[in-house]
């Protein structure tokens, strides 16, 4: 009995380890950041007639187009890049929060409430999210420089305090704020509410973070998109702290999207949104030396 007992005990524990592994490797499958290497020029395909071909000097093999977007291979520029990352704007907007009360009497009775406001925005338009104790209840265009009228839903009401918050990516006040709200037996109530003040808030959120890397002449990434990471623009960051005896070339998808210096600090290098494809995109990153 007891030796059935063990071989049961090692069947078990054996069956853990395998499906601990199969979980570690279905995890690992997610993973949508693919790093090659290469420390010199792919070889080039030989061109049929060196007419058909532009000349480029500086190439393992004359007359390749192919070649164009490599440096003289002889010459290797080594350059550590750390901290490279792809960023995106957080366009989501700003927002501003008030609270506002409801005693029991008042929750109990509440019949309607909407909210007045008068935008001072430059524009015909803007447009705005209205959120009650973190739900939504608007989200639309409001008109600027007139008094909007726009019903909140008392569904998403509660007694005691509430949160209202206002939330636009345009930059303006808003002011003549007043949530009105009328009872069943009570007498209506108007609370004024304290101005907002919206402004454009360019921070950056980091959308993925690329391992750091020693440059010799060519690096690139393979990086897997979704339809939703294709939506804007995205920014390639990183630092050569090293730096001082050549330029990078950065392409994107075979465009080229930056020649020039790599700085030692806050590298910042704009991928246009019409570059970017669903599914497998290539970041390479090619070292010219001076």
């Amino acid at each position: 009995m007891k030796k059935l007992f063990l071989i049961i005990l090692c069947i078990l524990v054996t069956l853990l380890f395998l499906t601990g592994c199969d979980n570690k490797k279905k995890i690992e499958d997610k993973v949508d950041e693919i790093t090659d290497v290469l420390d010199a020029c792919p070889d080039c395909e030989e061109c049929p007639s060196p007419d058909e071909c532009p000349t480029c000097d500086d190439c393992i093999c004359q007359d390749c187009a192919e070649c164009e977007v490599c440096g003289d291979t002889g010459n290797l520029m080594e350059l550590e890049f750390e901290d490279v990352e792809l960023l995106e704007l957080d366009d989501s907007g700003s927002k501003e929060s008030r609270n506002f009360y409801y005693n029991g009497a008042e929750y109990d009775t509440l019949n309607n409430a909407h909210l007045v406001f008068k935008p001072r925005c430059d524009n015909d338009v803007e447009a705005m999210r209205i959120e009650v104790n973190d739900d939504k209840v608007f989200d639309g265009e409001i008109n600027c420089g007139v008094i909007n009228d726009i019903d909140l839903d008392i569904a998403y009401v509660d007694a005691g305090r509430n949160s209202l918050t206002l939330i636009s990516s345009g930059e303006y006040m808003v002011t003549n704020i007043v949530l009105h709200s009328e009872f069943d037996g009570l007498d209506p109530q108007e609370e004024v509410v304290f101005d907002v003040q919206f402004e454009i808030d360019d921070d950056e959120i980091e959308f993925k973070s690329l391992s750091d890397f020693t440059l010799k002449n060519y690096y690139e990434y393979e990086i897997n998109l979704d339809e939703d990471d294709i939506e804007k623009d995205l920014i390639l960051a990183f630092d050569a702290p090293d730096n001082n005896d050549g330029d990078v070339r950065v392409l994107f998808n075979d465009e080229e999207i930056y020649y020039g210096i790599a700085k030692k600090r806050n590298n910042r290098i704009s991928i246009p949104k019409v570059d970017l494809s669903k599914g497998e995109n290539y970041l390479t990153i090619i070292g010219i030396p001076k």
